[in-house]
């Protein structure tokens, strides 16, 4: 389906968004979803006669921004996203069978170097990072998308950087990690004598007081670094006595909690192998209320 008439008027006469530096996971996607809906790749719906329907260029698929918490971002960038393509319908994969339609990876490469090339026309940088992502793996590709200072150079990967190396779980070829561990646990496992985790589905654990809590998701593979081995998101949040009251008052030694305990969670986790790494903004406990952070470990 072509955009109607109106709706490309709309977009053409539309004014970007404002970025936030202070509010990239919201302000970000917002300005590059403003972009790519006027390149006519992004996530546009109607809504008429109570119902909503989306509005496609057949054949092409379509993007949408989301965001990306900074420790993830590439070294030196001040806006940066992840950008999920989404291939036409006709090429989705068929369930139960788990065939890829015929087309379906010629579809996928050359839709997305047509993404790529479109949103650098916009002034953005776009890189595929991370294992090939391929319609026998995954419903969608992801791109890294972002910008930077006009005094620095971007720093692409290596376009061989990830090569024989097949997509971590879960995918459709390999659901999870058994019979091995996960990163989240094998991160947990190093940092058990020293910090507390919360459990989903279990509630938040008693928390000694003065470590805070912490727990450990999986993060997609396009902001691995190169030669990582296991990678995850790793969430630290303050113990309670350290958290914004309701009142809006700090209490008093919070920022030397802060500090104290993500440098005692990267100390343990360095010395067992492990690298981390968190945003350059310095964290501000009036604002934030936990710090996210990128754990992997090197292959050996």
């Amino acid at each position: 389906m072509s955009l109607d008439s109106p709706i490309e008027d709309l977009l053409a006469r539309a004014l970007p968004p404002a970025y936030d530096r202070t509010r990239p996971s919201t302000s970000a996607p917002a300005l590059v979803n403003w972009h790519l809906r006027r390149l006519r790749i992004g996530d546009i719906h109607l809504v008429e006669n109570g119902g909503c329907r989306p509005l496609r260029v057949e054949g092409q698929g379509w993007c949408r921004a989301e965001p990306l918490h900074e420790a993830f971002w590439p070294g030196g960038a001040d806006l940066c996203v992840s950008v999920m393509w989404a291939p036409d319908e006709k090429y989705w994969r068929r369930y139960p069978s788990g065939s890829v339609p015929r087309g379906a990876e010629q579809h996928w490469r050359d839709r997305t170097l047509a993404t790529i090339e479109a949103v650098e026309s916009a002034g953005f940088i776009a890189e595929e990072r991370g294992p090939r992502r391929t319609p026998h793996h995954h419903p969608h590709n992801r791109l890294l998308v972002y910008q930077m200072p006009p005094h620095l150079d971007p720093v692409r990967q290596p376009a061989d950087a990830w090569a024989g190396i097949e997509p971590c779980p879960p995918n459709h070829r390999r659901t999870s990690w058994y019979p091995q561990r996960s990163p989240e646990v094998e991160v947990q496992d190093v940092l058990a004598a020293v910090q507390a985790f919360d459990s989903p589905g279990y509630g938040t654990p008693e928390v000694p007081a003065g470590t805070g809590s912490c727990y450990a998701r999986d993060v997609t593979q396009l902001v691995w670094p190169v030669g990582a081995d296991l990678c995850t998101h790793l969430i630290w949040k303050p113990s309670p006595e350290f958290r914004l009251d309701p009142d809006g008052v700090l209490p008093a030694g919070a920022l030397q909690h802060w500090n104290t305990r993500i440098t005692h969670i990267t100390d343990t986790l360095n010395a067992a192998g492990w690298q981390l790494r968190q945003r350059a903004r310095p964290w501000d406990p009036h604002t934030d209320s936990r710090a996210d952070l990128l754990a992997w470990r090197p292959a050996q």
